[in-house]
């Protein structure tokens, strides 16, 4: 619906009707405005955050068989030493440093890095050299440098949520309070732009709230969504979902059986962030 108003207004043969007012003129720039806001906190908001924890799982991955190849060789020295505390901190096994929270992992990998540094001097017989513990100690540090990405990017996608409700606010705002009105003086001097004004603001939705549940909306289960446009709104807009969001397309009242997922009216399709 928003785009398609944006294509009507612009239209080559109505567009010299509304540009003769400077107030029509001026609601339309704030209005094209708002889209492109919408367009591009759309994109930010759909960015995927898979990618970062798959990153940071490789990364835990990587630095636990360093750690764990590296207390191999700690653990051989201290048992002929017959250094039994020594023995006790660096006994592990790849699973027991990948267990727990990603912290976990790094607090337990720099401490047998701690201890591989102290007793540096006797480890060579044992295979270990300065560049062994410079590629732990890189490691470590590569890992803890993507720890807090996966938490920021989901903040950043929720603080993106929200201004983009407040930019399809503006954008209601400006038309159902300033193009809308302004349209009046076009129903009987130029009734085909009216006519079409009319049908590119059409949308196909259910009046009330935003919030799904209120609107019945719910999966296979019978769970309320977490969000929905409906199919005009959310395909005609810039002909194609918004990043991010995932549609579906009209079907049966009632329910999509390729989805699972249940609607009060065949007009609808499913978005949720």
């Amino acid at each position: 619906m928003y785009q398609a108003t944006e294509e009507m207004l612009s239209n080559k043969d109505y567009a010299p009707l509304w540009q003769a007012l400077p107030g029509f003129v001026q609601l339309h720039g704030a209005y094209t405005a708002a889209l492109a806001e919408i367009g591009a906190l759309g994109r930010k908001q759909g960015r995927r955050k898979t990618g970062l924890t798959e990153d940071k799982g490789a990364a835990r991955l990587a630095l636990c068989r360093a750690a764990n190849k590296l207390a191999g060789a700690v653990a051989a020295y201290a048992h002929g030493a017959g250094n039994n505390e020594l023995l006790t901190r660096v006994d592990t096994t790849l699973s027991i440093l990948l267990g727990g929270r990603g912290q976990d992992s790094s607090d337990k990998c720099k401490d047998i890095l701690a201890a591989a540094t102290a007793h540096l001097t006797v480890l060579a017989d044992y295979g270990v050299q300065q560049a062994d513990l410079d590629e732990l100690a890189g490691l470590i540090a590569a890992f803890d440098a993507l720890a807090p990405k996966p938490q920021a990017a989901r903040a950043s996608a929720k603080s993106a949520g929200q201004a983009l409700d407040a930019a399809f606010d503006r954008a209601d705002g400006l038309l159902n309070n300033g193009l809308d009105k302004l349209m009046l003086k076009f129903e009987d001097s130029h009734p085909d732009f009216f006519r079409d004004y009319q049908n590119a603001r059409t949308i196909i939705d259910l009046p009330g709230a935003h919030n799904p549940a209120a609107r019945g909306v719910t999966d296979g289960a019978g769970r309320p969504l977490g969000g929905f446009l409906s199919w005009r709104s959310c395909v005609s807009w810039f002909h194609r979902p918004v990043p991010g969001w995932r549609a579906f397309p009209p079907g049966a009242a009632g329910h999509h059986p390729s989805s699972g997922l249940r609607t009060p009216n065949p007009g609808f399709c499913m978005t949720w962030v």
